[in-house]
């Protein structure tokens, strides 16, 4: 609807990820027909941005991406982290052995999730008791029922739980030792985040945003999307090293104020950028 909007009225855009556009794109096309994806794709985003007084991404990477592809909205583009984190910093708790590992967001190939699951079967012959829990709904694609189906037939129910998603996410937190992000590609995903502020370790995928906000080493272990071998790697590095997990779990949590991923940091920015766009 934005050629709706009455002239002189500025609008910004916010922009929660930025996907490859070969994403959208069905590789059993004929080339022709991808290429005029690809063009009507381009051109559709171009008028946007036109348009646009600003476009917020939730990341430099992403920011960066959109600078290449669209190179005269270079002075339009601003990253600002988005953060749903306020109030008191939770208290952290750190069980050795540590027997739970899990993921927040919704199920699909772009996040994951299926590799997580291969990972986890990889490490159960070491770690027998070791339980995995993937909460969030299900995405479009059939990546959660395909694990919901493999955990039938395995006979993993009592070990694997996939819940669904919910507003509550406290059940979650009390229950996971280390938090996995192993998303294929993403903005600054928020799950992620929330693990910092409640002190989890983390394994994460090295793609998008998340090296922005993650070291390897420091707040958590850093891998290559997309190969189940890499995050069973990193995961047995955690499960084996329970002063490692406390030491990239408190400085995980420190790292959510001093890299300004609280929400009063994002609604500051967001007031900065509204003043500036209304005074031009």
């Amino acid at each position: 609807p934005l050629h709706r909007l009455p002239a002189g009225i500025p609008w910004i855009y916010s922009n929660h990820c930025v996907s490859n556009f070969e994403y959208f794109i069905d590789p059993n096309d004929p080339v022709p027909r991808r290429w005029l994806k690809r063009m009507v794709a381009w051109c559709s985003k171009s008028l946007a941005m036109a348009r646009a007084a600003a476009e917020v991404l939730d990341s430099r990477e992403n920011e960066a991406r959109l600078r290449a592809w669209f190179p005269f909205t270079r002075q339009r583009l601003h990253t600002i982290y988005h953060s749903g984190l306020t109030g008191p910093v939770p208290t952290p708790s750190f069980r050795a052995p540590a027997t739970t590992i899990g993921n927040l967001g919704h199920i699909g190939r772009r996040k994951g999730q299926a590799d997580l699951y291969a990972a986890f079967l990889a490490l159960r012959p070491k770690y027998p008791d070791l339980r995995l829990i993937l909460m969030g709904d299900d995405g479009t694609d059939r990546d959660a029922a395909d694990i919901r189906a493999d955990v039938a037939r395995r006979g993993l129910g009592d070990v694997v739980r996939i819940p669904g998603g919910s507003p509550d996410t406290s059940a979650f937190w009390r229950e996971v030792d280390v938090y996995v992000q192993p998303s294929h590609y993403e903005g600054m995903p928020m799950a992620l985040v929330e693990a910092f502020w409640h002190g989890k370790p983390c394994v994460a995928t090295r793609v998008s945003g998340i090296p922005e906000v993650l070291t390897d080493g420091e707040e958590g272990v850093l891998c290559e999307p997309a190969r189940p071998e890499a995050l069973a790697a990193a995961l047995t590095r955690l499960l084996d090293d329970a002063p490692m997990r406390e030491r990239l779990g408190r400085a995980a949590q420190r790292s959510v104020e001093t890299r300004g991923l609280t929400r009063e940091h994002m609604v500051a920015r967001h007031v900065a950028l509204y003043e500036q766009v209304a005074e031009c």
